[in-house]
């Protein structure tokens, strides 16, 4: 599933990205839109990346209960986790 999804986003704002590009040097006659238009996908990106929680050590089979993550069988937790 998480493979599927990376593709897919790749496909699709990879495919767009100088569409956009374009379209906006063509209507603004400037680079400065375009650099406007990737700082704002790079502050999505960032946002994203800080609020995703991590998922190392955690059983995903099972749905999350707010309790600490659980040690992978044979490894010891991390303190604080």
């Amino acid at each position: 599933g998480a493979s599927m999804g990376s593709q897919l986003s790749s496909i699709i704002a990879g495919a767009l990205a100088p569409i956009i590009a374009v379209e906006l040097l063509k209507d603004y006659d400037s680079a400065m839109p375009i650099s406007v238009y990737v700082c704002a996908a790079a502050v999505v990106t960032t946002i994203t990346v800080a609020v995703i929680k991590e998922t190392r050590g955690r059983d995903l089979t099972r749905p999350l209960t707010g309790g600490p993550a659980p040690a992978a069988p044979g490894r010891q937790p991390i303190p604080g986790s």
